[in-house]
């Protein structure tokens, strides 16, 4: 039996007057109730769903007049990394909205310090699972084609893309999008110290 994975999402925001409902807000928007850290709110997600918080959140900070910063998560399985994804996104976190692909980023912008505390809990499917990583390392070889990577991998096309969905679902990024693909490469290229 897999075991079931969650997903998070932290929610900053700095004292102000409207904190009470700039909270609400994330409440209702995110149909979840949420857990007290620090300063920040942990909503505990459904790992199926899209929020497209991405889009929203020059629109929060405007109307609410705050400053609200936003992380979404990959998938997790344990306590331990979901901590560590908070400790690390406290660490860097510079944008109101980041996820595992621009918190991964940020990470090897400043110089790869913690490329190795992040990289298990992204690749933790890939890390476990063959096919996967020869599906990612053949996305690589054949410039991110599908078609082309389904010939060199011996797989069908829609297996390849299949594959490619668990691995979004999973990490967090889109192979089939530039910025996370460089993520994923970095993360796969990058040897352990």
């Amino acid at each position: 039996m897999k075991k079931e994975g969650k997903k998070f999402i932290i929610v900053d925001c700095k004292k102000n007057i409207n904190i009470d409902n700039i909270y609400t807000f994330f409440s209702d928007l995110l149909e979840t109730d949420y857990e007290e850290k620090g300063q920040s709110r942990i909503y505990y997600v459904n790992p199926e769903k899209k929020y497209n918080l991405e889009n929203i959140m020059d629109t929060v900070n405007l109307d609410f007049n705050a400053n609200v910063s936003v992380f979404e998560s990959n998938v997790i399985y344990n306590d331990n990394d979901m901590n560590t994804l908070i400790s690390l996104y406290h660490k860097y976190h510079q944008l109101s909205y980041s996820n595992i692909s621009l918190l991964t980023l940020e990470i090897i912008r400043i110089g790869f310090e913690d490329i190795n505390v992040i990289k298990p809990i992204i690749l933790h499917c890939i890390n476990k699972d063959t096919q996967l990583e020869s599906v990612v390392l053949g996305m690589f070889d054949n410039n991110l084609n599908v078609s082309k990577t389904a010939h060199t991998v011996f797989m069908h096309r829609n297996t390849v893309i299949n594959k490619l969905n668990y691995i979004k679902k999973e990490t967090g990024l889109d192979l089939q999008n530039f910025t996370d693909a460089v993520v994923m490469f970095a993360l796969i290229k990058r040897k352990p110290k």
